[in-house]
């Protein structure tokens, strides 16, 4: 064979034609991974953030400003509005808290609680969360349509 004939070859690949298709290679597999952790984690989070409990204890303040008495049942926040309407909020075992409105259907709250606790005295509701991860916040509340001695 001769010189000529062999540089007409055009069977086979030029360096550059390598070099590109390899470069092209590595970009795509070094993208692939990062591709794949974001499709099967990308939409399940594990930590609660502080502002999930904020949202929670907005909820929950809504909830109580309705009331015109609130007491605890065996850990159970019972809370009765001013519409004759009863609230329940209690810890499942699940780590979820979730609200019933007259002992029917299931609100879910919040998720992954550790512990949750209230104290009702007249007018207050002082509620203090603890989450799976270590995380505690509290806040006090006020029942705007309580009379004293929770009676209307």
């Amino acid at each position: 064979m001769n010189v000529v004939s062999m540089l007409r070859n055009e069977r086979g690949f030029s360096l550059m034609e390598l070099l590109m298709a390899l470069a092209i290679f590595i970009i795509i597999a070094s993208l692939l991974p990062k591709l794949i952790l974001i499709r099967s984690h990308g939409y399940y989070t594990n930590v609660i953030s502080t502002q999930q409990v904020m949202t929670f204890f907005n909820q929950l303040a809504h909830e109580v400003r309705e009331s015109k008495k609130g007491e605890v049942i065996e850990g159970t926040l019972r809370l009765t509005k001013y519409n004759e309407d009863i609230v329940d909020i209690e810890v499942l075992q699940s780590k979820q808290i979730r609200s019933r409105k007259n002992k029917e259907g299931h609100n879910l709250l919040i998720e992954q609680v550790k512990t949750f606790s209230c104290e009702v005295a007249e007018y207050l509701v002082t509620c203090e969360i603890e989450m799976l991860d270590g995380y505690r916040s509290s806040k006090m509340m006020l029942m705007q349509y309580a009379r004293k001695g929770g009676s209307v």
